[in-house]
């Protein structure tokens, strides 16, 4: 997924460093109905039928680094990977994730898998809440959205059990054994 250039945001929610302290503060957005459009196109989505979010935003005591947590809830409908038929999803997450300026992010670090993520980049001192939570929905929605019902001919359906194989290799032998005795 390629990043639109900040002034090109389909939708943008700055939020100065300036007006953060140590105490949280509360942000309600709903995404409006021109920037939905906007963002379906982009997520080559047929639509978003409703995209909402609830955070709190504080900086990190004796750190320069900025808490974001909250939820969001997103309404799409997607094409059938198979028949192109639309698909309604229901996208609900919960997230916690860390802002810092760009010299957390320069030094050469050794992660484990257990690690928690480096922060996301504090730019010109605005943290782009907008476009990373139309990033998160983009990571979260389903990528393959499958209508019910919809088959691809050839292939087994993982929802449904496995028929038990109708070739036996082995079924020659055995009658060929029954002949000599």
């Amino acid at each position: 997924m390629t990043e639109p250039a900040m002034d090109s945001l389909e939708y943008s929610h700055p939020v100065p460093l300036e007006t953060l302290g140590t105490s949280p503060k509360q942000i309600s957005l709903a995404v409006g109905e021109h920037e939905r459009a906007a963002l379906a196109k982009r997520f080559e989505l047929v639509s978003i039928e409703s995209f909402t979010a609830d955070v709190t935003v504080r900086r990190v005591p004796g750190s320069l680094l900025v808490e974001v947590k909250g939820t969001f809830a997103a309404d799409i409908v997607q094409s059938c990977v198979i028949t192109e038929a639309p698909v309604a999803e229901q996208v609900r997450e919960a997230f916690s994730v860390h802002f810092g300026p760009e010299t957390y992010n320069e030094a050469e670090v050794d992660f484990e898998l257990d690690d928690e993520d480096p922060p996301e980049l504090i730019e010109n001192d605005v943290i782009e809440l907008g476009e990373w939570i139309a990033q998160l929905l983009a990571i979260e929605m389903n990528p393959y959205p499958k209508a019910p019902g919809a088959k691809l001919e050839g292939f087994v359906d993982e929802d449904e059990p496995a028929e038990a194989p109708t070739y036996r290799p082995f079924e020659s032998l055995l009658a060929g054994k029954k002949d000599q005795v």
